[in-house]
């Protein structure tokens, strides 16, 4: 069974997540849609997909890969997961469509964290603001992780 895991980083929890869950299955492909946006899926047999959620929204790579996938994304086995601070499982149903979290074997929030030290002058601001935080937080919800690969490793 090969597996792609397709994620979008913008300061790197994602990515963390993404590169645990390929330790845990072995052999697993990754691909940073921020570096490389045409990735062909058709030689996978499982598809998972994350990113990080920004002002309530998930990046706009992840958008955009589901929306020109939409139709081999289906065929597939899936599972879809978000890094976020805020409301994991109310984010987690506004970021994907409809019809991919239907069809997903597993999709789970894993939780998030506000890294100071990476990032730039206006995010930081914009949190300060929104959420009165000036220093790193992590909130990984590590028992989800494994969850997601325990449950796309026997489903």
């Amino acid at each position: 069974m090969k597996t792609l895991i397709v994620f979008s980083s913008k300061y790197g929890t994602v990515e963390r997540c993404a590169k645990l869950i390929a330790e845990k299955l072995g052999d697993a492909v990754l691909e940073n849609l921020r570096n490389n946006s045409d990735i062909k899926i058709s030689d996978f047999d499982t598809v998972i997909i994350g990113g990080s959620i920004y002002s309530g929204k998930i990046r706009d790579e992840i958008k955009e890969f589901c929306t020109k996938q939409h139709k081999e994304l289906i065929k597939k086995r899936l599972g879809l997961f978000i890094c976020n601070m805020g409301n994991g499982e109310k984010e987690l149903l506004e970021s994907y469509p409809a019809k991919l979290l239907e069809h997903a074997v597993v999709k789970l929030p894993f939780g998030g964290e506000l890294n100071f030290e990476k990032m730039n002058a206006d995010d930081k601001k914009i949190i300060k603001s929104q959420m009165n935080i000036d220093r790193t937080v992590v909130k990984i919800l590590n028992e989800n992780i494994k969850r997601f690969y325990e449950t796309i490793k026997t489903v």
